[in-house]
């Protein structure tokens, strides 16, 4: 049970460092695309930058399964489903 809670903890910090890693990557893309829109204007004045149309965002058929995964366990004893996940594969193993 430890190893898995010991992994957890790893695996949520790799994802953090990624998460940080990938704003920081974002800033700076952020800072390009101003420069080139600067240097258009300049060459262009009548340049008008054209935003892309807004994405309606779907839900991804891994939150349409996570959503049918909360729908069953509800009024449920979640703690008791995990835990027998978890003992289930001990003996797997």
């Amino acid at each position: 049970m430890v190893e898995v809670v010991d992994e957890g903890k790893a695996k949520l910090g790799e994802i953090d460092a990624r998460i940080e890693e990938l704003r920081r990557e974002i800033v700076v893309l952020d800072d390009q695309k101003a420069a080139f829109e600067k240097v258009i204007k300049v060459y262009d004045p009548g340049f008008e930058l054209v935003t892309p149309p807004s994405k309606t965002r779907r839900a991804s058929s891994r939150e349409t399964a996570s959503g049918r995964v909360t729908e069953l366990l509800k009024g449920r004893n979640n703690r008791h489903i995990v835990l027998d996940i978890l003992r289930r594969s001990e003996r797997a193993r």
